[in-house]
């Protein structure tokens, strides 16, 4: 700190290093008693143990994607690994035979519902359709500078918990805090740190339920091989949630298209995304939430 400030008994201005997260997706589906569901993930290389995927209930410790770029068969095959165990179970006439049992995410998430098991949630877990849906902006800020692992930025959400810079230590080029600080993301004052402004211009409209319609006949005609009917299937999903979003955001006047209508597991994606738009209003005070549509 410059000695002529600090005489005067001024404090020098400090900033912190944050990346604000836009535009990116999570995955989710809405459960019939727990509600929202969302895929998460925990770096635990800082204490030498296996990365965990797992499950949660909390929008703000998702794990966000690039849109269109979702590892879902790596990933669900992740969260089985991390939260689902073996056992035997020995009751049958034809001997002991191997069982899976729920552990982690699943026993943590239905202990805190009425009704679930967790042996329910991880039947549910099989059987939901798993949907990307567009993430609310996030701030993260860098907390530490590792020096165990390869002098590695550590991030939080909280800006409590932000290392401060000084602009005398930010303007210091010979020292690697502050090189790593300008490198890994943008400096804003302490003041202005959970300040985001806009979203910029918005993108072209897209009329969802018609690409839902498309993306959902070219996948049901078996057109192309595997992986491009599974893509199609995934694409028609995605736009029949974000019609369910549009529907919610505009306050759920007018009728459902018949593009959705037409088609159940169409409809079942277009409520999942109404949903949660529902979940995400409710947390920010926003509409009350109605009945789900039907046919």
């Amino acid at each position: 700190m410059d000695t002529g400030e600090a005489s005067r008994g001024e404090v020098e201005e400090e900033f912190v290093v944050r990346r604000v997260i836009q535009r990116a997706v999570v995955v989710a589906a809405v459960h019939p008693i727990v509600g929202p569901v969302f895929w998460d993930f925990t770096d635990e290389s800082d204490v030498n143990m296996p990365d965990h995927h797992g499950l949660t209930t909390d929008i703000e410790s998702a794990q966000r994607f690039q849109p269109g770029r979702v590892p879902y068969g790596e990933f669900f095959g992740g969260i089985l690994e991390s939260n689902v165990g073996t056992g035997w179970d020995n009751d049958s006439e034809c001997g002991p035979f191997e069982v899976a049992i729920p552990r982690g995410d699943f026993v943590n998430i239905a202990a805190r519902a009425d009704g679930v098991s967790a042996t329910d949630l991880l039947s549910w877990f099989h059987l939901a359709v798993w949907l990307e849906f567009p993430a609310p902006p996030a701030i993260r800020f860098v907390s530490d500078f590792n020096g165990f692992l390869g002098y590695r930025a550590e991030w939080t959400d909280d800006p409590g918990k932000a290392t401060r810079f000084s602009r005398s230590e930010l303007d210091d080029k010979d020292e690697l805090d502050s090189q790593m600080a300008h490198a890994l993301g943008e400096i804003v004052p302490v003041a202005t740190a959970m300040e985001i402004g806009s979203f910029g211009p918005p993108g072209r409209a897209v009329n969802h339920a018609l690409e839902a319609d498309v993306a959902w006949t070219l996948h049901r005609l078996q057109i192309g091989n595997w992986q491009e009917r599974h893509a199609r299937e995934r694409l028609a999903y995605r736009h029949a949630a974000l019609a369910g979003r549009a529907h919610a955001l505009s306050g759920e006047t007018g009728e459902i298209s018949g593009h959705i209508r037409s088609f159940p597991e169409l409809l079942h994606a277009f409520n999942t995304g109404l949903a949660l738009q529902r979940s995400f209003d409710a947390q920010q005070g926003g509409p009350n939430t109605p009945r789900m549509a039907t046919k």
